[in-house]
């Protein structure tokens, strides 16, 4: 039977799921892994990835979700790739090219972060363009470093002090702040995704909302995740967005988003950003910049820029959260 190129449905999931068991080192059962792809591939709205199968058999993957984006004062729709993964045997006939291929089919344009320098040479040969990068960063919390984020926010400014913050139920009606029409092209998390993520499997870990107010007005947001990690428990800022370029507005937000991560017993907070603003907040708030990741564009109409502002620091590929073992690295194991 020959190979076919397809988009994943619903009588795909099984096959999905036998393709991460077989493929992948993980740390999950079949059944957390059956429930990791029911809520991540199948229970989202506006997601279609696409599969080459043969004999009910997956041979290769890559994952697509369209969410949307703020250029100016307008609304784009992006496809988020993310997971491009191809058995070996097959690499050499070009499997893993033609799902991305089949990807790059549709209208929608495509943004991709990370990946092996290999998958990174290939998407430029398709004719991607290049994008800002993104910035990982981390921080260990120890009591060093909550004795110098104390000092540094005595001695810095008060802002913290009137920035107040609410945590409230993932699932909630509570849409984002409004956010200001500007050159750069940004993401926004969506009351649906909001629900989405408060459906999330226990074990995947638990994800909070935390809303900021400063003189009675919301001005930023923050979805955090806190989850067991292999010697000690974990967090992630998933998503953080601020609607002020303040300086001192926008580190208030980040360390109160993370003193909650410590509060909640997290040893180690893990974030992404992209944007000039969100990236010099963690520097000041006393994270590691773990150097940048390659964005990647694909437009086939070439009338999106490249140059333009872009804040990428929430997307769906993120990596961490997936069932493979936390010592794998993720640019070597999945994106390839």
């Amino acid at each position: 039977m020959s190979i076919e190129i397809i988009d994943a449905d619903d009588p795909d999931r099984e096959m999905l799921v036998r393709f991460i068991i077989e493929t992948r080192e993980n740390h999950w059962s079949p059944q957390q892994i059956h429930d990791f792809v029911e809520w991540r591939y199948f229970g989202r709205e506006h997601s279609v990835p696409v599969m080459a199968v043969r004999d009910g058999q997956c041979l290769a993957f890559v994952d697509s979700q369209v969410r949307h984006y703020f250029l100016g004062a307008n609304t784009i729709p992006l496809q988020e790739s993310s997971e491009w993964f191809c058995m070996p045997k097959y690499r050499p006939i070009g499997l893993g090219i033609r799902v991305m291929q089949k990807l790059m089919e549709r209208e929608t344009p495509i943004i991709s972060v990370r990946g092996t320098v290999a998958s990174q040479q290939l998407v430029q040969k398709l004719g991607w363009r290049k994008i800002r990068p993104v910035y990982l960063f981390s921080k260990m919390v120890n009591w060093k470093s909550r004795v110098r984020d104390h000092w540094r926010r005595l001695s810095d400014t008060n802002r913290g002090s009137e920035l107040t913050v609410v945590n409230e139920a993932p699932g909630g009606e509570h849409p984002p702040p409004d956010d200001v029409a500007s050159d750069c092209l940004k993401t926004r998390l969506e009351t649906w995704e909001i629900r989405w993520f408060d459906a999330a499997p226990d074990f995947i870990g638990k994800f909070h909302w935390l809303r900021f107010y400063l003189d009675d007005s919301c001005c930023g947001f923050a979805l955090v995740r806190i989850y067991q990690g292999a010697e000690y428990r974990r967090s992630q800022i998933v998503h953080l967005e601020s609607t002020t370029d303040d300086r001192w507005t926008n580190l208030a937000i980040v360390e109160k988003t993370s003193g909650f991560l410590a509060k909640s017993g997290a040893l180690r907070i893990m974030a992404r950003a992209s944007s000039p603003a969100v990236c010099r907040a963690y520097e000041d708030a006393g994270f590691v910049n773990d150097g940048p990741q390659p964005g990647f564009l694909w437009d086939r109409e070439r009338s999106l820029p490249t140059d333009s502002d872009t804040d990428l620091s929430y997307l769906r590929g993120d990596d961490s959260i997936r069932p493979f073992s936390h010592q794998a690295n993720a640019s070597q194991t999945w994106n390839e």
